[in-house]
């Protein structure tokens, strides 16, 4: 899925435009990523996930969603104001999961 299809429907607060790359993944584990992945900097209670953007895009993150924005990123980055919140909604359309049919 492109990032512009990925992010369609999506209240985004602010945005960088760094192109369109393929979405195959979603985490918020910078360990779990790999090439075209969104990497979801969620802010933790003993520590904030910003702290492995840079990681995660040498890992080859694809596309980055955090809380706070991020200027010098060197890919696509959205942020929201609950990054959490995202993290499942994205998952959702990612995957294609209807929790109606649970």
């Amino acid at each position: 899925m492109k990032w512009s299809v990925f992010i369609t429907d999506i209240e985004v607060l602010k945005q960088s435009k760094n192109g369109d790359p393929e979405i195959r993944d979603i985490t918020n584990d910078s360990r779990a990523v790999s090439k075209g992945t969104v990497f979801v900097a969620i802010p933790g209670f003993k520590v904030n996930g910003e702290r492995f953007i840079g990681e995660a895009v040498t890992k080859g993150a694809s596309a980055v969603i955090s809380e706070n924005e991020q200027p010098n990123c060197d890919v696509p980055w959205i942020k929201f104001k609950y990054a959490r919140k995202m993290l499942s909604l994205l998952s959702r359309k990612l995957w294609n999961i209807d929790f109606n049919s649970f």
